[in-house]
């Protein structure tokens, strides 16, 4: 947000925003420091195939659903996201 402008629209807009991405973020959260999807409605970005097997579970069981990374991600960083997650898990 600029220096200039009405001062409570930004702020509305800022607390709009944070409660927008606020369950994205928990996702985030607890796939980078746990390992663990949290994602009871199919919105994240990282997703698991439970039918993949054993001896295939770090090339295949987790991958990116390019359609559901936000556009204020990079698929760079989404990669490092879902990179960082596979190796905690």
């Amino acid at each position: 947000f600029g220096a200039s402008g009405d001062q409570v629209a930004q702020h509305l807009a800022k607390e709009i925003l944070r409660s927008v991405v606020k369950p994205l973020w928990s996702m985030i959260r607890a796939w980078m420091t746990e390992g663990e999807l949290q994602d009871p409605y199919g919105e994240f970005f990282v997703v698991a195939d439970a039918s993949v097997p054993l001896e295939d579970l770090w090339n295949r069981m987790y991958s990116l659903e390019l359609e559901m990374v936000p556009s204020f991600i990079s698929l760079e960083l989404a990669r490092k996201i879902l990179l960082t997650g596979k190796s905690v898990n």
